[in-house]
């Protein structure tokens, strides 16, 4: 009994670090590191300077 649960948490952590990977990953190298935080705060600025210029032709 034991080893079943052991097995389902195991399970179930790996699921977890996966869908963390998938989500986290913006660069597909199978790891979220720095270059992923650049990509996001990149896509970041981009998106709220966007913003910004709509906001001021308001």
């Amino acid at each position: 009994m034991f080893d079943k649960l052991k097995s389902l948490a195991r399970k179930a952590k790996d699921t977890v670090s996966s869908t963390a990977v998938l989500i986290g990953d913006l660069n597909g190298d199978g790891k979220v590191d720095e270059e992923d935080a650049r990509i996001a705060a990149e896509w970041t600025k981009k998106t709220s300077n966007s913003l910004c210029d709509e906001v001021g032709k308001l």
